[in-house]
């Protein structure tokens, strides 16, 4: 077989056996860099796919190219004679030499039976005779036994080893050769075949740009989108070296009770809530709302309302009772009786009900009565402040004071952290409220414990202890689905091992040697023989694909792993051959979850040989029976798979923590405002744009971190010219330079365009100084030679737009900026200096924690040589107070 076509396949039987793969812990990345990434991939894709377009660029040529070399057979003899006459004369000796050699026998055995005669002669006269009759005895004849002819004059010992050598040292030089790459056959690229080739190049990247920009309910319905990268390590399994190993994970929704999940999801509104209220950039210095802020667009909802305590306004939700009762802010606090109005008693309505819940417990007549009120349905529940006359009302309106009570409790210690936030002493809560807030939470617990024993009634337990919801939930577009998890993708989707050989072999090599006269009758003398027999010698240059990582999910089942191959090795006798090594993967997955969500779990299996059914089934097993290749039918796998549910043995999971962050809640405030619906609005665009310098424009908005196109004063950005900020709140864009006379300037603004649409916004451009303007003035004395070691400002690299108070760092490039003595910021405030680069780079630190600079879009930024003289003319600086 020709080394080209030596097989690269994996062992497909299925042992279901245990998989010695390790599984690191998973690394967590948010969702911003995500989108940075994929966009950025996206971009590259964009460029790849417009190089196809030009032939020079993208070409197309054969898979593999192959060389066959045929040798000849040829025999290496090193003195081989054929004497054909040499051969009759010996077979005539041969002849003769045998019949002499006959003769010569018998006359042997005739000495010999006379010698016998004569010694039993001698042994019957031994008595008498006292001489011997024979005196020759014991003497043979003088005359050899004849020995055949031979033409042939044998080689000598030493003749032979060289012959051999010789022979060796030329097979060995054959065999060493290094191979050269196969010649590229000299034929025209068929355009059909071009263009095709072309097509399905450009078809699958642009199914790569599709799969790397990811669509747009990645973050729907509370969803957050994240990337968990692991590393995998593979220890063969000497008794399976070339099966397939398999990691198998599937996400783990939490397993919690309906009425955990709803307080999973009331915690992080709560803490989205404070998010919100302890926004400065909702406020105004005096502590009230924006009037064009996130805060006004959610109240403008219709399920947000704003009230003011301590001289401090806050954002509180409206909630719903579980009988359907929408309540404001303002009814809650009403309903929660936090004053005795009316008829209403607290010591005597608390009291009531909790007398009957102690009645009950003790008999159970009464239970069972109570239970078949209020868990079965018996009852219609009654309107907020409404008489209470049967003692499940009594029970059932305490336990709804209860809750609002409870809520509202939370909202009235929500208010006193917003006052302590803005700078107000807010007093304590007195003591009346803290004690029917305790009491409220006590009585709830009672509940629970005399009827929460009841299956019936676990459901009615739970929704008093949250006898209300967000309207947000049910009326604002958010959908929170515990179940909800979609897997994006799974990387490497083929990680392969490019097998690259130039490859030599030789089928057969046979070296045979003689010595002469090693068969005289063939009529051949060989000194020393060898020989090549007819062998065809392969070679081959080319590049395999040999996958080690291939990446799957399966779809609606939350599940996602990676099926791990064995590589492709050369062993002593320069076969490929695959099998599994020791070796580390690098393996990813980007997926999405309920943002409310407080950890992750994945459950994680490892299988060596797996199942293919199974496996696609996302449901792999291990077992000791071995399911061979004709079993793969699904009324055979889905037994497996049944069985597969208890086979938790060698499974184990792991628990990722996801800490809650500010982009979360952003995404939580634009389904709000927006009520489920995706769109884009900016709100806000930082940075002023000029006709000298390369500027930054922050754009803040709805959606805005999805912008594919972005124009500033009608020029178009390149995309590698923005990208999405750390909070996901928009996007940072580097303007360049741009003139435009005051006569042909047209909108003032910048426009962002994204998949869900475009919006606008204006900015802030300043047409002049411009061209040559923008150069520093000459010197008056301009004539003379410019010194060498004067310090030159060639450019301020960061963006010249600041906040206080605070600290900012000002980054100038230039050459000799050791020299520069000193910068000045409004005149007055002086940075800390420090050059770096070998005096190329000059950091200005300024400290404006306590600095009493206005506001203002032109700040001079002065800097002075060692002479103390400016360096040209001011630089402008934007400067904003905090929270503006």
């Amino acid at each position: 077989m020709s080394p080209f076509a030596q097989p690269l396949n994996y062992d497909p039987a299925a042992k279901n056996a245990v998989g010695t793969i390790t599984l690191s812990d998973p690394k967590l990345y948010t969702r911003e860099m995500l989108v940075s990434e994929r966009n950025q991939d996206v971009a590259w894709i964009n460029q790849l796919i417009k190089d196809s377009e030009d032939v020079t660029k993208v070409k197309f040529a054969p898979d593999m190219l192959r060389e066959a070399e045929q040798i000849s057979a040829f025999a290496a003899s090193l003195g081989l004679k054929v004497d054909p006459a040499a051969a009759l004369n010996y077979n005539r000796a041969k002849g003769a030499a045998d019949k002499q050699q006959q003769i010569e026998d018998l006359k042997i055995q005739l000495q010999l039976e006379q010698i016998k005669r004569d010694a039993e002669l001698l042994r019957a006269k031994y008595a008498d005779q006292t001489d011997p009759v024979n005196q020759d005895l014991g003497k043979l004849g003088t005359e050899a036994v004849g020995q055949a002819a031979s033409g042939v004059t044998a080689p000598s010992t030493a003749e032979i080893r060289s012959s051999i050598d010789a022979l060796l040292s030329a097979v060995t030089a054959r065999l060493d050769k290094a191979g050269t790459p196969a010649a590229e056959a000299n034929v025209s690229v068929n355009p059909i075949d071009d263009f095709r080739d072309r097509t399905a190049y450009r078809d699958l990247l642009k199914s790569a740009r599709n799969a790397a920009a990811l669509d747009e309910s990645h973050d729907a319905n509370a969803q957050v989108l994240l990337r968990l990268n692991f590393q995998a390590m593979v220890v063969p399994d000497p008794d399976l070296p070339r099966s397939l190993g398999a990691v198998q994970l599937k996400v783990l929704a939490p397993e919690i009770r309906p009425s955990d999940q709803i307080l999973m999801q009331d915690s992080f509104l709560a803490q989205w809530l404070r998010y919100e209220n302890f926004s400065k950039d909702q406020r105004k210095d005096d502590g009230t709302f924006k009037s064009d802020g996130e805060i006004a667009q959610l109240v403008g909802t219709g399920l947000f309302d704003v009230r003011s305590e301590y001289g401090v306004p806050g954002l509180y939700p409206h909630i719903e009772s579980a009988s359907g009762v929408a309540f404001t802010v303002s009814a809650l606090y009403d309903y929660a009786r936090w004053t005795d109005v009316g008829s209403y008693d607290e010591d005597k309505y608390s009291q009531q009900a909790s007398n009957i819940l102690s009645v009950a417990a003790a008999n159970n007549a009464q239970l069972n009565q109570l239970r078949l009120d209020l868990c079965e349905g018996k009852y219609t529940p009654a309107a907020p402040g409404a008489a209470d006359t049967t003692d499940w009302m009594k029970v059932n309106g305490y336990a709804e004071i209860s809750s609002y009570r409870l809520q509202s409790y939370a909202y009235k210690l929500l208010a006193r952290d917003i006052a302590s936030w803005a700078g107000k002493n807010p007093p304590d809560l007195d003591a009346q409220t803290v004690r029917r807030a305790l009491r409220a939470g006590e009585y709830l617990r009672s509940l629970e414990t005399v009827l929460g024993t009841s299956s019936n009634c676990q459901a009615y337990v739970a929704g008093r202890r949250r006898n209300f919801g967000w309207s947000a939930i049910s009326k604002g577009g958010l959908n929170f689905d515990a179940n909800k998890v979609h897997i994006y993708d799974v990387g490497p989707r083929e990680q392969v091992e490019r097998v690259s050989t130039v490859a030599r072999s030789a089928n057969s090599l046979s070296l045979a040697a003689s010595l002469a006269a090693s068969d005289p009758g063939s009529g051949a003398a060989v000194d020393a023989a060898g020989g090549y027999s007819r062998q065809a010698m392969g070679r081959a240059s080319v590049i395999e694909r040999v996958p080690t990582a291939v990446g799957y999910a399966v779809a609606g089942d939350q599940t996602f792993g990676w099926v791990l191959g064995p590589r492709a090795t050369i062993d002593a006798r320069g076969k490929v051959k695959i099998e599994q090594l020791l070796k580390p993967f690098d393996l990813s997955v980007d997926v999405s979850v309920p943002s409310w969500w407080e950890s992750l779990k994945l459950q994680v299996r490892r299988v060596w040989a797996p199942s293919p059914a199974a496996l696609v089934h996302g449901e792999l097993s291990v077992s000791d029976q071995p399911i061979s290749p004709g079993d793969e039918n699904e009324d055979q796998v889905q037994p497996r798979i049944e069985a597969v549910k208890n086979d938790t043995e060698r499974d184990y999971v792991i628990t990722v923590p996801l800490p809650h962050r500010e982009a979360d809640y952003r995404n939580i405030t634009h389904l709000l405002v927006a009520k489920g619906s995706l769109s884009v609005k900016i709100r806000s665009a930082d940075g002023v744009v000029n006709a000298c310098n390369n500027m930054w424009l922050v754009v803040r908005g709805t959606n805005v971190y999805r912008a594919q196109n972005v124009y500033v004063l009608g020029q178009k950005i390149d995309q590698s010219q923005f990208s999405i900020l750390s909070d996901m709140d928009g996007i940072e864009i580097a303007v360049p330079a741009i003139a435009i006379k005051r006569e042909l300037l047209g909108k003032q603004q910048v426009e962002v365009a994204t998949p869900l649409g475009s919006d606008v916004f204006p900015i802030d451009y300043r047409p002049e100084p411009s061209g040559d303007a923008c150069k520093p003035p000459k010197a008056a004395n301009s004539d003379k030679p410019a010194d060498p070691t004067a310090p030159v400002i060639d450019k301020v690299v960061t963006k010249l737009d600041f906040v206080i108070p605070g600290k900012f760092t000002i980054t100038a490039t230039g050459k000799n900026l050791s020299k520069v003595s000193k910068v000045l910021l409004n005149g007055d405030l002086k940075a800390a200096l420090t050059v770096e680069d070998k005096d190329a780079t000059l950091k200005m630190l300024f400290d404006a924690s306590e600095s009493g600079i206005a506001a203002s879009d032109n700040v001079p930024l002065t800097l002075f040589d060692d002479k103390n003289k400016p360096l040209g003319d001011p630089i402008p600086v934007r400067i904003q107070r905090e929270g503006k």
